[in-house]
């Protein structure tokens, strides 16, 4: 087994019990026969989960992929074909006994156990939970996810070394991108002030409704003289959400959609 092979927080004597994937078989330049063994491959998690839980063994709960930073992480997406079966708790098992031994094997890997998912933003909010994605951005052209969360998540949902976000990334089959909710307001307080500098007329056309806001809340905003777009551009979240019937998510979404309109 090639050093390649193994996790670099393991090591071995001669002599040593080591349970391991067989990886490969080739030819020598002697003309002798080579067996490659490898515990770092995710293939090898995967044949651990065969064994420990029959319900992967006997096909009622697919593993629909796997994602690996050997020694550090594994994480891994779960489906049954039961739908009396909960494929997470099956592979975690009782009093997580199942999940246990395959970590105890992989000396203390970490191992998330997801709940798949065809939607890819679905699929990444199952990863980072409990972390809840305050905002997102799917750009398809260039296969990136731009998501934010809350400051005090961040460090988590980025990892040691970055690894949980190129994790999740690799899981869902983008690039994935994550900012701190603190940096993203700035960023769009800029944004909406540089717009409100315009000299563009328009912005100064009164309102006659928006979108997401009741009748009663935007005679509020009326009242307050928020009721043309450069107005709202110049305001903040914490202002408009003193407004009665407006908390600061629905403040950030009308902010946001103003400031979009006008992009």
């Amino acid at each position: 087994m090639p050093m390649k092979n193994y996790p670099k927080n393991e090591k071995y004597r001669i002599g040593d019990k080591v349970l391991a994937l067989l990886h490969d078989v080739c030819e020598t330049e002697s003309g002798g026969v080579e067996v490659v063994l490898t515990r770092s491959h995710p293939e090898f998690v995967k044949q651990l989960f065969k064994q420990e839980v029959p319900e992967i063994e006997d096909g009622t709960v697919i593993i629909e992929s796997l994602v690996r930073d050997p020694g550090y992480r594994t994480k891994l997406t779960v489906k049954a074909t039961d739908p009396k079966v909960d494929p997470v708790g099956a592979c975690v098992g009782m009093r997580g006994m199942r999940v246990k031994n395959i970590v105890r094997e992989l000396n203390n890997e970490k191992i998330d156990i997801i709940p798949y998912s065809n939607d890819p933003i679905q699929l990444l909010q199952n990863a980072l939970d409990p972390i809840s994605i305050r905002k997102v951005n799917f750009n398809e052209e260039d296969k990136i996810v731009s998501i934010v969360v809350e400051d005090d998540d961040y460090a988590v949902a980025i990892g040691k070394r970055g690894m949980n976000a190129t994790l999740n990334g690799q899981l869902i089959g983008y690039d994935v991108e994550v900012q701190k909710m603190s940096d993203y307001s700035r960023a769009m307080a800029i944004q909406r002030a540089e717009l409100a500098e315009s000299t563009d007329p328009s912005l100064n056309v009164k309102l006659e409704h928006i979108e997401g806001v009741n009748s009663l809340i935007f005679e509020q905003m009326v009242d307050k003289g928020l009721n043309t777009p450069r107005a709202l551009l110049m305001t903040t979240p914490e202002e408009l959400a003193s407004i009665p019937g407006i908390n600061l998510e629905l403040a950030d979404t009308i902010l946001e959609q103003i400031r979009k309109q006008r992009m």
